[in-house]
């Protein structure tokens, strides 16, 4: 996996999304908004307790677990973003996922939907999140396209995530929501892999 510095990745991930202010009325804005509530509803039953939302963009899927009667926090590295989920009324910090802020096991469900591949160190980011979790719900690209700039851990296939984090399973499949396609083609899917530690 590839690693860069933490001020590489922030530069990286700020380049890759502009604030949500200016985002308001393009389609895909909505339709990234409507797909973080979507997966929310999906996996609904899967969170349990105290949640942390990890890369959190602008909160909305944190927004939809408080909904649900969890106490949630968000975090990203991106200034704007953790400004925009505080607007929601989400508790929101500033912080990477290779150095977590909170204490061994303190939280009882992670969510890492779409961030684990956005990690500058993927080794760092397992080993935070197994320190601090004790459900993890992973949602990853597999096939990725390999054309995301900000997509620097590229997960090429669902072992990294099933040999990084071992436990108990209680949910893995494959979901096609992305409509992307590969440099050969194929299509990208999303790895759901839910996992008690």
């Amino acid at each position: 996996m590839k690693k860069i510095s933490k001020e590489e990745a922030i530069k990286i991930q700020t380049a890759a999304n502009v604030d949500e202010t200016t985002l308001k009325g393009r389609n895909e804005h909505q339709v990234f908004i409507n797909k973080s509530i979507d997966t929310v509803k999906q996996l609904e039953k899967y969170f349990i307790g105290k949640v942390v939302e990890i890369g959190c963009d602008f909160g909305h899927a944190s927004l939809e677990i408080k909904k649900l009667g969890h106490e949630v926090i968000a975090i990203d590295i991106v200034d704007f973003r953790v400004a925009e989920a505080k607007k929601k009324g989400i508790n929101a910090i500033i912080a990477s996922m290779e150095k977590l802020p909170f204490k061994d096991k303190e939280f009882d469900t992670g969510l890492y939907a779409h961030t684990l591949e956005h990690s500058y160190d993927f080794d760092k980011a397992v080993s935070e999140a197994k320190r601090v979790f004790k459900r993890l719900i992973i949602i990853v690209p597999i096939n990725d396209p390999g054309n995301i700039p900000c997509h620097i851990s590229k997960i090429e296939h669902r072992d990294i995530i099933r040999n990084n984090f071992p436990g108990k399973i209680i949910l893995e499949t494959n979901w096609n929501r992305l409509n992307w396609k590969n440099e050969k083609g194929e299509d990208t899917l999303e790895f759901v892999y839910i996992v008690d530690l």
